[in-house]
């Protein structure tokens, strides 16, 4: 079974978000979603985590094995260290559009994969396309 870390803000959780998660389940049977808690935060943490909850049916895996989890984290991935992440363990692949993340990620011998960030779907690039 293919397992998925996915890590970021999603301050606030954007369409663009759960676009990404919703492709990487048709890729693999789990993704664990890593929500950042950090001060500056501009929507409730717990906003954050209850949304992604409820878009993917619950916090559980079904009886397959299948799913996505939510988690929070209160260290931002890229600097992360190999044994924090370590904490998320199992996991095949950490995926990301954030180059910079990914490198970091990739350096303490993880594997890691580029997914596009689906900026088309974002509400700012959508505005933008009306005026």
């Amino acid at each position: 079974m293919s397992t998925a870390l996915f890590s970021g803000r999603f301050d606030p959780v954007s369409t663009a978000h759960l676009i990404q998660v919703k492709r990487l389940l048709s890729e693999h049977e789990i993704v664990k979603a890593v929500v950042l808690d950090y001060p500056e935060r501009k929507t409730p943490l717990c906003l954050a985590v209850q949304i992604l909850i409820e878009m993917f049916g619950g916090n559980k895996e079904d009886e397959s094995g299948a799913g996505v989890g939510v988690m929070v984290n209160k260290i931002h991935f890229g600097e992360i260290t190999k044994e924090q992440i370590d904490n998320f363990q199992p996991f095949d692949v950490y995926v990301s559009g954030n180059i910079s993340v990914l490198k970091h990620v990739e350096s303490l011998g993880v594997k890691v994969k580029y997914i596009d960030r689906a900026y088309p779907y974002s509400a700012h690039n959508i505005k933008l396309d009306e005026n």
